[in-house]
């Protein structure tokens, strides 16, 4: 048999593959709760050529074999399903033992969601694991501080997905996170081990890079904003329309606070989406 363990969002909006085993995925990696029968009714729903129960929408298509889907359930609260799917019909006995170890999984699971809800969800951002804006303002913080002391600069990019309510509404949320989520590894992949990524809120992410020169920075910027316009975004077999985004960025100056520095790359990023977006601008400093 092979199957996959799916976990319900912290934002309790979305359904997502935490892992998988056996031959060819039978699920889509991200789908809505209401896609997921046994969600919605709360036990134990198979689907299968003999058993003519309720299809999941989750499933992708065209649908073959037996798919077993039972919810897992921690201390009353549901953290998400278990989905098995063979190419015969499952047992009575081995649906029998599926949930056993379903209630099982689920008391884990909640355990150790309660455990890294404790430490993340104070750091990061839910939907895309970077950085949320409370640790980025205090890392700023620390990171102008040293960049003083070093007489070293501090680089900060600001970025905003250009459309993204229309793409919102063409595709809906569900889809919409999986674009988020992409690029959000674009974003870690294309950075250094000691740079900070971070999801600012909605579509827009800040990167902060230090000990890096404008002329550097102005390189890889570009280089990252044709990563982002290449980027290829599917959900299952469907390929969707590719993203730009507007890109502002600046660098510090002695004695500046963490709010003027992200207004300034702010207000860059504004400019880009003024001038006609999937740009880079840099902040100029128009006094002096």
């Amino acid at each position: 048999m092979s199957g996959c363990v799916c976990i319900i969002s912290n934002s309790k909006n979305y359904v997502q593959i935490n892992s998988i085993w056996g031959g060819e995925r039978s699920s889509k990696e991200i789908f809505s709760l209401s896609d997921c029968w046994a969600l919605r009714r709360g036990k134990l729903n198979i689907f299968s050529p003999r058993n003519s129960g309720l299809m999941c929408g989750h499933l992708i298509q065209p649908v073959s074999g037996t798919h077993l889907c039972v919810p897992l359930v921690g201390q009353g609260e549901v953290v998400g399903i278990l989905h098995i799917y063979a190419l015969e019909e499952i047992s009575p006995e081995d649906q029998q033992t599926t949930e056993i170890i379903a209630r099982t999984l689920g008391i884990a699971l909640n355990n150790l969601s309660i455990k890294q809800r404790l430490t993340h969800d104070s750091l990061r951002d839910g939907m895309t694991q970077l950085f949320n804006q409370n640790y980025m303002q205090s890392i700023t913080e620390q990171r102008l501080a040293e960049a003083e002391r070093s007489g070293q600069p501090l680089s900060i990019i600001f970025l905003d997905i250009d459309n993204f309510k229309s793409y919102n509404s063409r595709y809906g949320h569900v889809t919409a996170n999986i674009v988020l989520q992409g690029l959000a590894k674009l974003l870690l992949k294309s950075i250094r081990s000691f740079d900070i990524a971070c999801r600012w809120g909605g579509e827009e992410f800040v990167i902060v890079m230090p000990n890096m020169t404008l002329e550097t920075l102005r390189k890889r910027v570009e280089q990252l904003r044709l990563d982002v316009e290449q980027m290829q975004l599917r959900d299952g077999d469907q390929i969707l329309q590719s993203i730009t985004a507007s890109f502002g960025i600046a660098v510090s100056e002695p004695g500046i606070t963490v709010k003027d520095f992200l207004n300034r790359a702010n207000q860059a990023m504004l400019e880009a989406k003024r001038t006609g977006k999937n740009r880079v601008r840099e902040y100029v400093n128009t006094y002096n």
